[in-house]
């Protein structure tokens, strides 16, 4: 599903203020590039970045990562 213009400024809006510099490549909390499917553990990671624009450090720290 498509975001609509205006959502996805909402959320581009939120993401800038709170350190995100609006590189696409970028994580949208901490800024690490996130451009190269190999920085993500697996096939679900990869869903949730193009959901949430998280890298896997983040997606572990909010969701738990492997133990």
């Amino acid at each position: 599903m498509e975001r609509s213009r205006e959502l996805q400024q909402f959320i581009d809006a939120i993401a800038t203020a709170g350190g995100w510099d609006g590189e696409k490549a970028h994580c949208r909390i901490c800024n690490a590039p996130t451009g190269n499917p190999a920085f993500f553990r697996d096939e679900l990671s990869i869903k949730e970045y193009h959901i949430s624009g998280m890298c896997q450090k983040c997606q572990d720290e909010v969701f738990g990562g492997e133990e």
